[in-house]
């Protein structure tokens, strides 16, 4: 019996290390994906492409209503530029947003946005608090550096509690980029192959 529960012990622990309990977060979608060699996530986009960020906020752990939270918006101008920025209407209903400021640092803008005094949003809930849309420069480029991230730096509860620790991750970047060179060319290469396949049929 006691070797018994040791081993559930153990257990127990093995699946704590490689199981960790979800958390507070902000995030962002579309989120993007790897595709290549750099550890950057990337959208693909096309230049004069207008596409929209969902801002998202995830109060998973906390033990009191998140109250306020505060956030700074990371932009490259020269690759893409913001269009409009708002509240979706959910959120609107729980917080009032403030621009703290919004410097232009080329090639970036960095925005910091304040959403409080409100009623706030109760713990273990998810909220798309905001909308983001931009256009895509002719200054786009695949650098390997991030071109859009959001980072949360303060959050309070509404016992006055600052709790910007309990959120992780607290940011999320991403890169956009056009499409790669051997994408591109394998997309001709199955056009052609397809265009020549009819061609046989026909003749056939």
């Amino acid at each position: 019996m006691k070797n018994f529960l040791t081993r559930l012990s153990l257990t127990a622990v093995l699946l704590g290390m490689v199981a960790p309990a979800y958390s507070a977060s902000i995030s962002f979608k579309p989120t993007g994906s790897q595709i290549d060699s750099d550890p950057i996530n990337d959208l693909v986009v096309q230049v004069g492409q207008q596409f929209t960020f969902t801002l998202g906020i995830d109060t998973t752990g906390l033990a009191n209503t998140l109250q306020s939270f505060t956030y700074v918006v990371t932009r490259d101008n020269t690759e893409i530029l913001l269009d409009s920025a708002a509240l979706t209407p959910a959120a609107d209903a729980l917080f009032d947003r403030t621009v703290i400021s919004d410097i232009v640092t080329p090639p970036f803008t960095v925005g910091t946005i304040e959403l409080g005094g409100g009623l706030g949003l109760v713990p273990n809930s998810q909220l798309d608090f905001g909308t983001a849309t931009y256009t895509v420069q002719p200054g786009l480029v695949n650098d390997g550096v991030f071109d859009y991230k959001v980072e949360l730096i303060s959050a309070f509860d509404d016992q006055g509690n600052d709790i910007t620790s309990l959120f992780e991750p607290a940011s999320q970047e991403l890169e956009v980029q056009s499409p790669e060179p051997s994408s591109i060319l394998s997309l001709l290469a199955l056009g052609a192959l397809g265009a020549g396949s009819i061609f046989k049929k026909k003749q056939s």
